[in-house]
């Protein structure tokens, strides 16, 4: 086939060899009882048949003496198993695909290459064919990629693509490596002075999928953006990987060549911020903690964040924002942070400052920056449930006598009916029959339903069924032990309750 390809670059030393040991997907041990040989396919060695006696005698490579179909065997040279596979049977049809990347250098520019590959076993050593998909070229002048197209009837070209990255490997071609042949690739290049090795191993395990995404990431920020060898060299390394990572920030000034300028800060904090390594989300966190505290220090930056970047919806926020000085309600809770070891956020504030409020206190510094916060805290919150909690009881009993008309109990032959006096009630109903009419207190102390328990006459403080008003006196459930119905009986007693209830609310 006509190399087409837009850059012409030969194939590194090795690379065969490389895909034969590296990217079977399955390796085979071809044996010939005629010739009395044995070739792996992984490594090309030839041995005598006698050193493997037992793979002999069947075609698939059984082993007589075992009730097996398909056992690997370990090749004696390159120590990898392969599956035994006599040479006269079966191996016009067998291929094996996969993709390769490989790197090389040439001038000053840097060439990567993915080739799909298929490895022919027809003869005894096999042969491997290689089908260029994509081209990346980087210079400190250009950073090019260029992808094939398949088109109709077997033609293709090739086009520029404007993102510098890793194209998806095809699903046919489900097995994919990497060439490793990049200790030389940045000689006398662009590239000379980069720290290539370390973007290619800084996660472990390699991917080359993400990994050599992650590496052409940095070989190209290396490239467009001086400020990449400038936080290299003044240690910021963690920075740069992260970027090549993909993550980005606007408060990391690439097109800058002064280090305070990259980082947007002064000189003392490049001085703090090289001792601490910092990531890039530990720089936002900086940039974004000094838009509410201008006087914070780089040392600050974990514990603030733990204190202000916590969960805190809108709402709370306004509320905080409109009555304190954000910047020195900050320093005090990082104060009391420091001095008492506890996690104060200002979430926590948020809540202290909702209850005083509730109480109707007078909102003075003393109030709004108190000397122990989380006594104040726990204070203000048990003082403020206490008063919610008197205050939603009395309400309570006050919408279950309107709703409902009733002052006691209504007895109907063998069950009676009464409104639930206060919220305990409904916490112990729900409790007992193991439903959740406990999270009607609220709705119940706003007036927008109404609780009865049905009882037996027998065992009137024994929990049976609950029964659901709403606000317009129309029945909403009825439920008993696990939510489950009510009987006939109960039925018929509900029935006539309701219809002497309506009676009643007309005349009322």
């Amino acid at each position: 086939m006509e190399d087409n390809r837009p850059y012409r670059i030969p194939k590194p030393k090795g690379l065969t060899e490389y895909v034969l040991q590296h990217c079977q997907r399955q390796a085979y041990l071809i044996f010939s009882e005629k010739e009395e040989k044995i070739i792996c396919t992984r490594c090309g060695a030839e041995f005598p048949l006698q050193k493997m006696p037992w793979i002999r005698h069947a075609p698939d490579g059984r082993r007589p003496e075992r009730d097996a179909g398909f056992l690997e065997e370990m090749c004696p040279h390159c120590r990898n198993t392969g599956l035994p596979k006599n040479i006269r049977y079966g191996r016009k049809s067998l291929r094996d695909y996969g993709r390769i990347i490989w790197m090389r250098a040439y001038g000053k520019a840097t060439f990567l290459e993915v080739d799909r590959f298929m490895i022919d076993y027809t003869d005894p050593h096999p042969q491997v064919y290689y089908d260029a998909t994509q081209q990346i070229r980087l210079t400190k002048e250009t950073q090019e990629r260029w992808d094939r197209d398949d088109g109709w009837f077997g033609t293709f070209g090739w086009y520029r693509v404007k993102k510098i990255g890793l194209k998806a490997p095809p699903k046919a071609y489900g097995y994919s490596d990497w060439h490793d042949h990049l200790y030389d690739v940045a000689v006398g290049t662009d590239l000379q002075y980069a720290d290539v090795d370390t973007a290619r191993f800084d996660s472990g395990r390699w991917d080359e999928n993400i990994e050599i995404s992650r590496l052409i990431r940095y070989m190209t920020d290396f490239l467009k953006h001086p400020a990449t060898e400038i936080l290299e060299k003044s240690g910021f390394e963690t920075l740069v990987m992260n970027r090549a990572a993909g993550l980005r920030s606007r408060y990391l000034n690439m097109r800058a060549k002064d280090l305070r300028k990259i980082l947007k800060v002064n000189g003392a904090d490049v001085r703090a911020l090289r001792e601490e390594e910092p990531s890039i989300g530990f720089l936002e966190s900086l940039h974004q903690i000094r838009k509410m505290a201008p006087w914070a220090e780089v040392r600050d930056v974990s514990e603030l964040d733990a204190i202000a970047n916590v969960y805190i919806n809108s709402q709370k926020m306004d509320m905080v924002k409109e009555r304190t000085d954000v910047s020195k309600l900050l320093r005090r809770l990082l104060e009391e942070t420091r001095a008492t070891g506890d996690h104060v956020t200002l979430n926590d504030y948020a809540d202290y400052l909702e209850a005083v409020i509730r109480l109707g206190r007078r909102l003075d510094k003393k109030t709004l920056y108190p000397k122990n916060f989380l006594r104040a805290h726990d204070e203000a919150i048990e003082e403020a449930e206490e008063k919610k909690t008197t205050i939603d009881a009395a309400n309570f009993a006050k919408y279950q006598r309107e709703i409902t008309g009733m002052e006691g109990p209504q007895i109907r032959g063998d069950l009676l009916i009464r409104p639930a006096k206060t919220p305990q009630e409904l916490r112990n109903e729900s409790q007992a029959l193991n439903h959740c009419v406990r999270t009607y207190i609220d709705r119940v102390a706003k007036g927008q339903t109404s609780i009865l328990f049905i009882r037996k006459v027998k065992e009137p403080d024994r929990p049976y069924f609950t029964m659901e008003l709403n606000s317009s006196g129309e029945m909403v459930q009825c439920r008993g032990r696990n939510n489950c119905g009510y009987p006939k009986e109960v039925g018929e007693f509900i029935s006539e309750f309701m219809k002497e209830y309506k009676k009643a609310r007309v005349h009322a």
